[in-house]
């Protein structure tokens, strides 16, 4: 299958690679749509400090290179052993962040401290191929009316709705958003819905 794998700083290539298969635990995700974050245009353009470029990475045994994409949607193709609650054929999207689940940040459930966090898309394999692995516990499944498209914007929108939480904002509240980009954007049209839905 081919795949656009990260290579460093300038270097992407799109290239033929084995497609994969499921292990204990993972779930084989065929992809239908992968939105492209600001941080794989920066990683193109600047180059990357979260892919493992010199070593693997302790979590997930990888190195450059590394096939980029963590904002994406599809159906499951296929399940490894152990795996419940998620049927082959189910429409899911993901959440991109792989946590150990044990050391102290992750029992304080402050999971995206975790100390060996990595992200499928910069230190595993992600979604810029047709098919990807995931664990289990990264998966969810999503309504058959809502489009992969649409689903695809699952991640940046859940950091919007984080912001807006830690924000403590109210209807009628005055805040600044830094940055017109897809995130920015999406706060701006969450807040808005918001503060629509509380006076309703």
């Amino acid at each position: 299958m081919k795949a656009l794998r990260w290579y460093g700083m300038g270097d992407i290539r799109l290239e033929e690679v084995p497609e994969p298969s499921p292990g204990d635990g993972d779930v084989k995700i065929k992809v239908t749509w992968c939105g492209v974050c600001g941080g794989d245009v920066n990683s193109y353009e600047l180059g990357s400090t979260t892919i493992p470029t010199k070593r693997p990475h302790p979590r997930t045994g990888k190195i450059a290179p590394i096939t980029l994409g963590h904002e994406f949607s599809g159906d499951v193709a296929e399940i490894g052993k152990g795996v419940r609650d998620i049927n082959v054929g189910d429409k899911v999207v993901i959440r991109p962040t792989l946590v150990c689940y044990k050391c102290y940040w992750c029992k304080k459930a402050q999971y995206v401290q975790c100390s060996t966090l990595a992200t499928i898309g910069l230190a595993a394999d992600g979604g810029f191929a047709p098919y990807v692995i995931v664990p289990s516990d990264c998966v969810y499944r999503i309504p058959d009316k809502l489009s992969y498209e649409v689903a695809s914007f699952c991640e940046p929108l859940a950091v919007c709705l984080h912001a807006c939480k830690r924000g403590g904002l109210n209807s009628g509240d005055t805040a600044a958003i830094i940055g017109a980009g897809p995130i920015g954007l999406l706060t701006l049209k969450q807040r808005k819905q918001s503060a629509q839905q509380r006076f309703l």
